[in-house]
């Protein structure tokens, strides 16, 4: 882990922290336990709730990695049958303690009005994930 601040009246980035090694694995654990059970909630109050994990390689921690997690809530699958039939799919880098992407679908009802159909949140914006 790095950590810097820029010194204003040099204009120079200067370290501030410096540890070497990787030490997040039980952080990255519990983040993700987090993300599960919200998932689940989700799941758990609205039936029809699609919801799609693709995990990549297991590290030497016992950690899995999350490629891809995806949802869809029932709600909006009913409602996107009757909007206009287009979409608009776009993507935003997350921040902070989290890297990554998240994608979202929107589509516009007969109202004129926007409606969140599906979210993904993704390792990195490729053809593997968008698909």
């Amino acid at each position: 882990m790095v950590a810097a601040t820029m010194k204003n009246k040099d204009r120079v980035w200067k370290i501030t922290k410096w540890i070497d090694g990787h030490i997040c694995y039980e952080t990255c654990k519990s983040n993700f336990a987090e993300l599960s059970k919200y998932v689940d909630e989700l799941v758990h109050t609205n039936q029809d709730t699609i919801v799609r994990w693709v995990f990549g390689p297991q590290l030497e921690y016992g950690v899995h990695i999350l490629k891809y997690v995806f949802w869809e809530f029932d709600p909006a699958i009913m409602a996107y049958q009757k909007c206009i039939p287009i979409g608009c799919i776009d993507g935003t880098h997350l921040k902070g303690n989290y890297i990554g992407n998240m994608l979202t679908t929107v589509a516009k009802n007969a109202n004129g009005q926007i409606l969140p159909v599906a979210f993904a949140l993704v390792d990195s914006e490729m053809n593997e994930s968008w698909a």
